[in-house]
């Protein structure tokens, strides 16, 4: 009857859609007809399938009726979530969310209502970093309560079995993984039924309101460029402590991304036109509202390729070194989402020392004759290229900020397991290797064990699934190796890199490479990024100056390609607070006790 109904609604006739959908309806609750009042959403049993079938439904209303599908199918939806146990199943309904949410969005443009649409853009985003923030706000609230250290050791079996799974394959593993999630979701629903409030706190999905957007991320004058990509439109909203503002841009006017995702030998000439255009369509209808020179960026669909740095505010320069980048006018750093920021910020322990640690494998000829002793069949270690430029750099920073640095065969997968939940900033100067088709095996090289060092059971290859397991706490990750914010699109989620691993598993920020990036040129960049988030610039700030830093030492270094490769996603505060605020804080500490001498000693003498 569903198959039915949108055969139906593809030949325009509209009524006999209907009607199959109220009969899809009554089929699956055994009923004779279909309420009129909206409640009939929390009757249906829950399924996947069930959230196609609405999806299918709003599209065959109008007007508010819209919404208040949209509206139900949220609170619906929040209700059933813990049934959705697997990362995978909730990808799913992720993609769903994406096209239900698209259609309220373009009601709301009809209608006039930008910041109900603006919240239904939200809700449409990051469904899995939501959920992974929404934990990490649990786990900081309520350590110890009894039931939420029963769900946090849950939920690190499960990521630790998954690992084993994919890593080892094997039916005994499998058999542990699903006996555990069974478990789990015994455990889930048990808590469910009671009532329990930490549970309901996991599975929050409203999105924060424009007030809390404003108060909790827009705090220092910055104006948010939220982005919606529908099947004909892109919506965008601009946000900040002033306006609310929805506009409608035609999707064709993305096209031109393409051209600037093969940035490597691109002529000025190939490069201007594009870059101006996108502009135009992008950036140029929210100028005029843009209180500060400071943009956060929410990407959506095709977007996600696009670093809008390199875009330019006009098209009269014939040489690169001579271009007007946004990168020049304003600080641009990028989010999931606005609530998935908002959570991460507000879930971080701060539980994390305020050391960096390195880890350069470097990957030497040394090395490599070691990997060839353990007599292993594979030979993809051997061809990696080695990275005297990320070992420089590493040296570099070390002498910049405190660190612990792991270099060479000293760099090996097992010891950054071990360590990294202890850091504040981690730093992976490697290899890696993008899986378009298997996202989850994306993965980073690092040292391999010595021959017979039988303690080590790690392979050296740190994949993405292995990350997603892990439970960070750093303000920010550094992934300098190619293409570590670069993967393929999952619709209602961006894309799932490297760098959305580590976001996930607890990272407030990361710093991370759309493309295969020139390796010199981006050392250079990242060792001046560090040299200012110690002068107390936030993350993008430093990022930025770096980047500007390099694009003006050398007209030969000004192709995009050099300079706009890493870019920053997540929390932009302050990593280490600026030198002169101490000097002066600990200045004013010295001088109140001096006063307090001086009184004492007066105060001695007139009382003698």
């Amino acid at each position: 009857m569903q198959n039915i109904s949108v055969i139906y609604l593809a030949a325009g006739q509209s009524a006999n859609a209907l009607a199959y959908s109220d009969s899809v309806f009554c089929e699956l609750t055994g009923r004779s007809h279909l309420p009129q009042d909206g409640s009939w959403v929390g009757k249906l049993p829950f399924s996947y399938n069930t959230s196609l079938y609405i999806r299918h439904r709003m599209k065959l209303l109008q007007g508010r009726a819209v919404l208040q599908l949209a509206d139900r199918y949220t609170q619906y939806i929040a209700t059933h979530l813990p049934a959705f146990r697997t990362q995978a199943t909730l990808k799913d309904l992720s993609a769903v969310h994406k096209h239900l949410y698209a259609t309220a969005i373009e009601t709301c443009w009809e209608l006039g209502l930008p910041e109900k649409a603006l919240g239904y853009s939200e809700q449409s985003k990051a469904l899995l970093l939501r959920l992974a923030a929404n934990n990490l706000l649990a786990d900081a609230g309520g350590s110890s309560d009894p039931v939420t250290e029963r769900d946090h050791q849950f939920r690190k079996r499960i990521g630790e079995l998954n690992a084993r799974y994919l890593n080892e394959g094997g039916d005994s593993v499998l058999h542990l993984l699903t006996g555990a999630i069974e478990q789990y979701r015994i455990f889930q629903d048990s808590i469910r039924t009671s009532g329990n409030t930490a549970l309901a706190a996991r599975y929050r999905l409203e999105p924060y309101s424009l007030q809390d957007i404003r108060s909790k991320l827009l705090r220092h004058g910055e104006t948010l460029l939220e982005y919606t990509v529908t099947g004909e439109w892109v919506f965008l909203f601009v946000v900040n402590d002033k306006v609310c503002r929805m506009q409608r841009i035609p999707r064709k006017a993305l096209a031109d991304i393409h051209t600037l995702r093969q940035l490597s030998g691109l002529s000025p000439e190939a490069f201007a036109a594009p870059a101006f255009h996108l502009y135009n369509a992008l950036v140029q209808p929210a100028v005029a509202h843009v209180n500060r020179k400071r943009l956060l960026v929410v990407p959506d669909g095709e977007l996600f390729y696009l670093n809008f740095e390199l875009l330019l505010s006009r098209n009269n320069a014939a040489r690169f070194a001579d271009m007007p980048y946004l990168v020049r006018d304003y600080n641009i750093s990028y989010l999931l989402s606005a609530t998935s920021a908002i959570q991460l910020n507000e879930g971080h322990t701060g539980r994390a020392n305020d050391k960096a640690l390195l880890f350069t494998p470097v990957f030497t000829d040394e090395m490599k004759d070691l990997y060839r002793q353990r007599n292993t069949s594979e030979q993809e270690y051997l061809y990696l290229h080695r990275q005297p430029f990320a070992l420089e750099a590493a040296r570099q920073i070390g002498r910049i900020v405190p660190n612990d640095l792991y270099a060479e065969q000293q760099a090996q997968e097992q010891t950054f397991k071990q360590a990294a939940p202890g850091y504040r900033v981690l730093h992976l100067g490697t290899h890696a290797a993008l899986n378009d088709a298997a996202q989850l095996h994306s993965r980073l090289y690092f040292a391999q064990a010595a021959p017979g060092d039988s303690a080590n059971t790690e392979d050296g290859y740190l994949h993405a699934y292995e990350i997603y397991a892990m439970q960070l706490h750093a303000d920010l990750a550094v992934l300098t190796a190619c293409e570590t914010g670069a993967g393929a699109l999952q619709e209602g989620e961006g894309i799932l890199s490297l760098s959305h691993s580590f976001m996930y598993a607890g990272c407030k920020s990361v710093i991370m490479s759309g493309w295969k990036i020139d390796e010199k040129t981006s050392m250079k960049v990242i060792t001046g990024c560090y040299d200012y988030l110690s002068k107390g610039y936030t993350k993008s700030e430093a990022l930025r100056k770096a980047k500007l830093d390099l694009l003006d030492s050398d007209p030969r270094l000004a192709h995009p390609y050099y300079w706009a490769g890493l870019t920053l996603i997540g929390d932009d505060s302050v990593v280490y607070k600026r030198p002169y605020t101490l000097f002066w804080l600990a200045g004013g500490v010295l001088l109140l006790l001096a006063a307090g001498g001086w009184y004492w000693r007066k105060s001695s003498a007139y009382r003698a």
